[in-house]
């Protein structure tokens, strides 16, 4: 893929996307701690502790940590990618335009 890159200026700023990844990440670890939170609660809300009609919140509390855990880690995946294509096109864009510049200096 050519990005007609014949500058420095007109790379992608890839440190400005890793930065947020890494800031994204660190709120995603806070979804994890929820999670985690919740299934201790769910582990404290049994049929001993909290019963209405012979049932506890237990199960819900359980469903609802894994819903968190497992969306936590469907949005990790998608930094990751985010990242990781951030990095390909950083890379393609340098070498494209390494190639410039020694097309430039072929003609000179």
């Amino acid at each position: 893929m050519a990005y007609g890159i014949t500058n420095e200026n007109e790379l992608i700023d890839y440190n400005t996307i890793h930065n947020g990844c890494v800031t994204y990440m660190s709120g995603l670890e806070r979804l994890q701690d929820a999670a985690q939170t919740v299934m201790e609660a769910a582990q404290l809300c049994d049929k001993k502790a909290l019963n209405v009609n012979g049932e506890s919140l237990q199960p819900t509390l359980i469903e609802l940590a894994q819903a968190i855990a497992n969306l936590a880690s469907q949005y990790a995946e998608c930094v990751n990618d985010v990242n990781t294509q951030a990095v390909n096109v950083y890379n393609a864009q340098v070498t494209e335009l390494n190639a410039y510049y020694e097309q430039q200096a072929y003609r000179s």
